[in-house]
């Protein structure tokens, strides 16, 4: 199945070669939604993995239910290079697509395609997690409570139209691309996607922390990879953006923030300053930035 239509996310990529890596062990010459369900309950990080870790799933009960319904094969898949998606599983990442353009977000991760696997509803996958207790209600609502974002009144919704959290408290005039990169950093940081975070932030990152030390992007990645810092909460107040030309962008923004360090939960609202910067046609990186504890 061709994804380059899909603005898939680092560890979906990774997640999506490890169904295929699923089917050929099953010896199924298909990439089914089941090996998708298996594939995504074998990450240790990530927005997915937290809903069903919150909503108290048992992944190893859900892996139980798939592999008592999927039998071993008889097929040769290592005799086909590239196995076939089959209708239902296309039909979820086309739903995940769907669900990540409802939250406004230009990029398709673990949790759009948990809630693409139970808007499918027919197949193994959506079968087995409403088994297992899951409904994509509870998911959703578990997935906007991680992300920051929250359900607007009609009354509310009627003044700030269909817009992301981000655009709801901009300050200043639009700027959906800029948004949408703040959107996403804030997403990785919630979901400790190192991938994510790698291709945000640039190699020569110059970042000065609320105490005043200054930290490289190597020792922020190897942060959240050890879980050494774990984001709980990330709740967007206001964000305010000034272009300085068309290559550079310098963002503020205000949040109540709820992170565990070294074992510590700490907590409060805060304010990040990041520079935007990028090269010669390539992707927006962030080049600097500082984080302190903001009052309101």
């Amino acid at each position: 199945m061709a994804m380059n239509a899909y603005n898939f996310t680092e560890r979906v990529r990774d997640m999506l070669a490890m169904a295929t890596q699923e089917a050929r062990r099953l010896r199924h010459e298909y990439v089914g939604t089941e090996h998708i369900l298996l594939a995504l309950i074998s990450q240790s990080e990530g927005i997915a993995t937290a809903v069903l870790q919150n909503l108290q799933i048992d992944v190893n009960h859900v892996r139980d239910l798939v592999e008592r319904i999927v039998k071993i094969g008889r097929g040769q898949p290592e005799a086909v290079p590239n196995l076939p998606y089959t209708s239902r599983a296309q039909k979820v990442l086309q739903l995940a697509m769907a669900e990540a353009a409802d939250l406004n977000h230009t990029y398709v991760a673990t949790e759009h395609i948990l809630l693409g696997i139970l808007r499918e509803e027919k197949g193994i996958a959506a079968q087995v997690l409403t088994e297992a207790g899951l409904t994509i209600e509870a998911a959703r609502a578990e997935t906007r409570r991680l992300l920051g974002l929250e359900e607007l009144s009609e009354s509310d919704r009627s003044k700030t139209g269909n817009l992301s959290s981000m655009e709801a408290i901009l300050i200043g005039p639009p700027d959906p691309e800029i948004v949408a990169l703040e959107e996403e950093i804030r997403a990785a940081q919630l979901g400790a996607d190192v991938a994510a975070l790698d291709r945000l932030i640039s190699e020569d990152l110059l970042f000065t922390g609320p105490g005043g030390g200054v930290g490289t992007k190597a020792e922020d990645l190897e942060a959240h990879r050890s879980g050494a810092v774990r984001f709980l909460e990330h709740e967007p107040i206001e964000l305010r953006i000034r272009r300085v030309g068309d290559d550079v962008a310098v963002t503020s923004l205000l949040a109540q923030l709820s992170v565990r360090v070294a074992g510590k939960v700490i907590g409060g609202t805060y304010r990040y300053t990041r520079v935007w910067a990028r090269e010669n046609g390539q992707p927006w990186k962030v080049v600097g930035g500082h984080v302190s504890a903001a009052s309101t």
